[in-house]
């Protein structure tokens, strides 16, 4: 009988937790090039913003990956049984004074805007390293970045818009028990 009480709770904690991710990775400092020229940091690609003739300096750009996740099937069509609970996106990033502005994009769906915790001005320009989580459980949102998984056959496009460098993101995918 406690084997079998064992059995269940291990297979309940093995549920609750299950998943999947992806990482992506970059370095957190780069050599800043001018507009328009872009950098490939990592899996990472860094574009600059027309109006700033800087690219690297953590200012004015846009951090871009994809995380492919085609090897699994919980995106696909009809696989309803085991549909996205809630997606965590965990960053580690560079961020400028003016980051608490930056906007989070997975696929076209906008995921988290402003970050609030990023707010590191203090009226200063500084740069400082963040470890930030993400998590999003909107319904409606999830269906949107499902239907992009779709479209792009089990890929996601992460980015991150505007005042930082990325220099790590993994993306988790948690299913219905």
């Amino acid at each position: 009988m406690e084997r079998m009480r064992m059995f269940l709770l291990l297979g309940l904690v093995g549920l609750s937790s299950c998943g999947y991710e992806r990482t992506a990775v970059g370095k957190p400092d780069v050599d800043p090039v001018r507009h328009p020229d872009d950098i490939q940091n990592g899996d990472f690609l860094i574009q600059g913003s027309i109006g700033h003739w800087t690219v690297g300096d953590a200012e004015e750009e846009t951090n871009t990956c994809w995380l492919d996740f085609s090897d699994e099937d919980f995106w696909k069509e009809g696989n309803e049984g085991r549909r996205i609970q809630c997606v965590n996106v965990y960053l580690s990033l560079k961020a400028t004074g003016s980051a608490h502005t930056d906007a989070l994009y997975l696929g076209d769906e906008l995921v988290q805007h402003p970050f609030p915790e990023l707010d590191i001005t203090n009226g200063q320009r500084t740069q400082k390293f963040e470890n930030v989580k993400v998590t999003c459980n909107n319904p409606a949102t999830i269906a949107a970045i499902t239907e992009h998984l779709r479209k792009e056959g089990g890929k996601v496009r992460l980015s991150y818009l505007d005042d930082a460098t990325l220099y790590r993101a993994r993306v988790k995918f948690c299913l219905e028990p």
